[in-house]
């Protein structure tokens, strides 16, 4: 009996080694990610707002869909980070103005920003495709700063509140815009 759980107990312990050692050649994968990434940063310039988009081989080995995958990942991730930053600065403009109905203000301004962002991103070019040695497709997309700042400048018919139009402008004519510019144009490390 003891020589089947010592034999149990050593197959345990080489079934956890040769785990560790699979482990091990993922590294490859993260390797091959940095290298990319390397790369894609050479490629970008400041003023631009840059998108990354990794798409896995799937199981029909369609390369295209692949491919649309890694697209629709780095546009989303380009109208993320486009709406984490002028969120921030709607909410910076609100708390130093000390505009009272913030919450209105920032939602409606938010929603026509999406819907122009949205629009924009179809200006957004794809810089570089990269198929690695694992089968991942990897997308460098950029959208340029200037272009999307033009979009983000809202008409009033954006916005349909008149009070919040007035508070738009004050805020796009403000040091907040220029601040926004900076934050969006911003290389990213």
């Amino acid at each position: 009996m003891k020589k089947i759980i010592i034999m149990l107990f050593m197959g345990f312990i080489t079934f956890q080694f040769n785990g560790c050692s699979s482990a091990s050649s993922s590294l490859i994968v993260d390797d091959e990610y940095s290298q990319v990434m390397r790369i894609f940063d050479k490629l970008t310039e400041k003023k631009e707002i840059v998108g990354i988009g990794v798409a896995s081989p799937n199981d029909g080995d369609d390369v295209s869909f692949q491919e649309s995958l890694a697209i629709a990942i780095a546009q989303t991730r380009i109208s993320n980070r486009v709406e984490t930053k002028v969120i921030s600065k709607l909410k910076e403009y609100t708390q130093e103005t000390g505009i009272k109905d913030n919450k209105k203000f920032i939602k409606d301004v938010k929603e026509a920003i999406i819907t122009k962002t949205k629009n924009t991103l179809k200006g957004a070019k794809i810089k570089k495709r990269l198929r690695g040695k694992s089968g991942k497709i990897y997308i460098l997309m950029t959208l340029k700063t200037q272009d999307l700042l033009n979009a983000l400048k809202l008409s009033s018919d954006d916005i349909k509140d008149k009070e919040t139009q007035i508070q738009y402008i004050q805020f796009t004519a403000g040091k907040y815009w220029d601040e926004l510019e900076q934050d969006l144009g911003e290389k990213r490390k």
